[in-house]
């Protein structure tokens, strides 16, 4: 069921309500209930039936079902009725959720309170709601592909930078720096692509000391991971791009190590 049922399914049953249909029940044969195209059974209904006899419940004009539980006389004995959320509980099934009498008319009061407050905010009328929101929406997502492309260019600046201070360890140009206000998840795409054309090891680490680390192959990545964790502590790593969170020490000191000269 989607947002439409639900809108759907509480306009139908308020009509009912409104319509101040007639409620009754009766015993019938089992296997007449159970060949009526018109009678609604859930599966525990089904699956319960003992007797000879269904309790069917019809709500004249509107609802025929077998249920063996209380029901009103009328339908407007039951009140206003507010949806208030849904589920699925499994098995293809929705679970809804719902309000009768005060507590859905205070249901409907509080939503439509919600909705005048959102609506003043945006400058626009409840029933604008929809495209305002999509706009907003749209202008994030504007907005986060720009931030995205700038940070792109920052991290490409810094790590342009860093070249000129490149070192040799072991044979091999290791390529090492801290790239601050960026996360280690934003720096790990752009660190394999480095490694190789600028250099065998790309290590770089963030302002809060995380770290990861990109390699042409020659070197494990993991291994070097594990060799600043092993120092300062945190882990994780993988043969040609490694990360490392929770190291503990000031990013300049895991420059450092890396480095070769703490």
């Amino acid at each position: 069921m989607d947002d439409d049922d639900l809108v759907a399914l509480e306009r139908l049953t308020n009509r009912a309500v409104w319509d101040s249909r007639e409620v009754s029940w009766r015993r019938v044969d089992a296997d007449e209930a159970l060949a009526r195209e018109d009678v609604a059974f859930n599966r525990k209904t089904e699956e319960g039936i003992t007797g000879d006899t269904v309790r069917l419940i019809e709500i004249d004009g509107w609802d025929v079902a077998a249920c063996g539980g209380t029901h009103v006389a009328n339908t407007r004995e039951i009140g206003p009725m507010t949806v208030l959320d849904r589920s699925n509980p499994g098995e293809g099934r929705t679970r809804v959720e719902f309000a009768v009498g005060p507590r859905a008319i205070d249901r409907r009061a509080n939503d439509h309170r919600a909705a005048l407050a959102a609506a003043r905010t945006l400058g626009v009328g409840v029933a604008d709601l929809p495209d305002a929101v999509a706009r907003l929406r749209q202008g994030r997502d504007d907005l986060e592909s720009e931030l995205s492309a700038l940070r792109e260019r920052y991290v490409d600046a810094r790590v342009a930078a860093l070249r000129g201070t490149a070192v040799e360890r072991d044979g091999r140009r290791w390529l090492v720096g801290v790239i601050a206000g960026v996360d280690v998840n934003a720096l790990a795409d752009r660190a394999e692509a480095v490694a190789g054309d600028d250099a065998a090891v790309v290590a770089l680490v963030t302002d809060d000391a995380s770290l990861v680390v990109a390699t042409d192959g020659s070197v494990d990545a993991g291994d070097v991971a594990a060799d600043v964790t092993g120092r300062f502590g945190g882990g994780g790593g993988s043969p040609t791009v490694a990360q490392a969170g929770g190291i503990d020490a000031d990013p300049d000191a895991v420059v450092a190590f890396l480095r070769g000269s703490a």
